[in-house]
């Protein structure tokens, strides 16, 4: 089976970047018409549809910024993302005032899990011959 031409990974990510952005101008503009066949009128179900290709707009948008930033910039993203996870699951998990030291345990162990990942990607960035040149 034919697989295409080979790309190499950048231009691979800016095509598939490109294709998301293609997308989201259409969903944009689609909205758009939707919102002006309505004649201004308020329909819940367009104004749904907008907002939700405005967050989509939004996520595309950091997580280009992340990829332009290079993989420390994906790493940090990820860490914001884990940790927002984890404070959304314990609100809304059924928690007892037994439980709140727990809790504090949890952000105060999962975030430097976090931290340790990226300090292993500040050490693989640094110079390896810079280094053991100075025995």
């Amino acid at each position: 089976p034919w697989t295409g031409p080979a790309l190499g990974p950048r231009a691979t990510t800016a095509l598939l970047f490109s294709g998301v952005v293609f997308v989201l101008v259409l969903a944009t503009l689609f909205g758009r018409y939707l919102r002006w066949r309505v004649h201004g009128r308020r329909v819940g179900v367009i104004e749904s549809y907008n907002a939700r290709v405005r967050g989509w707009w939004i996520m595309v948008i950091v997580i280009a910024l992340a990829f332009l930033a290079g993989r420390k910039g994906v790493v940090l993203l990820f860490v914001f993302l884990s940790f927002g996870a984890l404070r959304e699951f314990i609100t809304l998990s059924p928690t007892r005032i037994g439980d709140h030291w727990t809790l504090l345990a949890s952000f105060f162990i999962v975030s430097p899990r976090d931290v340790k990942t990226w300090i292993a990607l500040f050490l693989q960035s640094l110079d390896y011959q810079y280094i053991f040149s100075l025995r």
